[in-house]
């Protein structure tokens, strides 16, 4: 199949009444629409199994709807898409290789000129703070500045968009609330868009520009909430922020429906 234009005009992702289905008789996703602009960073929030993960594979290109439409810069995803960059929580990065090394393989795989991975590999790590780590192994590195590392190798071949599914989970809660603002940070810098899985409250709170809410049997866009905090935060002084806090029980009543507790 090949590559067929939208309907009308699109913004950078959307999904057109799509549904899911895995094995038996019911939709995983059931009639789902939602739609990511270019440089937004939407959040994925509810309770685990209402197929926020799908969502992402779907995104990529590695698994396909049973009905519906997702395209993605105008397009209509029928492949896996190489217009986007995936980070989890598992540590991907390759002993072998310096960070340097680690964070500048994709452009070496393109063939990128050296003295241009060399450029773009150090404006990266500098920004993520890291530029005098750039000749340390990973065994060299701590927890925080290893996903610092793996931000910034999704990062380097500039994807339009970036697809994050539940990246800080494993991380301290101190950890977890520094990168939280880092990462909005950078992502603003390079106006890369970014759907974001999580079941933290807060944390959908602090870094996203917009919340879908998704919940039920088979999973169906519950709500859809704009975060009104201003592009740039800091986590701590956030959370003695009286707005901060309207947003995030606003979320909770939301997943709360999403869970059947409330209707």
């Amino acid at each position: 199949m090949g590559v067929v234009a939208p309907p009308s005009a699109a913004p950078l992702l959307r999904f057109d009444n799509v549904s899911v289905r895995f094995t038996g008789a019911r939709d995983v996703l059931s009639q789902t629409s939602l739609a990511v602009n270019v440089g937004e960073f939407v959040s994925l929030l509810g309770p685990s199994g209402c197929g926020k993960s799908t969502l992402l594979n779907m995104t990529a290109g590695t698994l396909r709807p049973r009905e519906g439409s997702i395209y993605f810069d105008g397009k209509a995803v029928t492949s896996v898409n190489r217009g986007v960059g995936y980070v989890t929580q598992e540590d991907t990065m390759l002993p072998w290789l310096t960070l340097a090394a680690n964070v500048g393989l994709p452009l070496k795989m393109r063939r990128v000129p050296k003295d241009e991975i060399r450029e773009r590999v150090m404006a990266l790590l500098n920004s993520f703070g890291l530029g005098p780590a750039a000749g340390l192994y990973p065994s060299q590195l701590s927890g925080g500045m290893k996903k610092r590392g793996l931000f910034a190798r999704a990062l380097i071949y500039k994807p339009r968009l970036l697809l994050m599914d539940e990246p800080f989970a494993a991380l301290d809660a101190q950890m977890r609330t520094q990168l939280q603002s880092e990462f909005r940070r950078v992502v603003i810098e390079t106006g890369t868009a970014v759907l974001f899985v999580t079941h933290d409250i807060e944390e959908a709170a602090l870094v996203s520009d917009r919340v879908i809410v998704l919940g039920g049997t088979p999973g169906r866009v519950i709500d859809e909430i704009d975060i009104n905090l201003g592009a740039h935060r800091d986590a701590e002084a956030l959370r003695f922020d009286e707005n901060f806090r309207n947003v995030c029980r606003t979320l909770q009543q939301s997943l709360m429906r999403a869970r059947g507790d409330i209707k």
